[in-house]
């Protein structure tokens, strides 16, 4: 897993510089949720990361489509 702030040392000096992952796992356990749909988002992103190793950002853009076709239905 990735850090969104990593340590680079450059020409002996210590710089803390913003690094933002291309991986949507580490950047969702870095967040914190409240909303219980949210984190069964992180869930969902997590169990995907652990059994597969990859495609957590598709799982969980594909999830978010599927809740937004719900909610659009339970609407209309």
């Amino acid at each position: 897993m990735g850090r969104i702030y990593r340590r680079e040392s450059h020409d002996s000096s210590i710089d803390f510089s913003p690094h933002l992952p291309n991986d949507g796992a580490t950047i969702l356990e870095q967040v914190d949720v409240d909303n219980q749909i949210a984190k069964l988002m992180v869930d969902l992103s997590r169990s995907q990361d652990y059994e597969i190793g990859d495609g957590t950002t598709g799982v969980v853009v594909v999830a978010g489509a599927l809740l937004g076709l719900g909610c659009w239905k339970i609407r209309a």
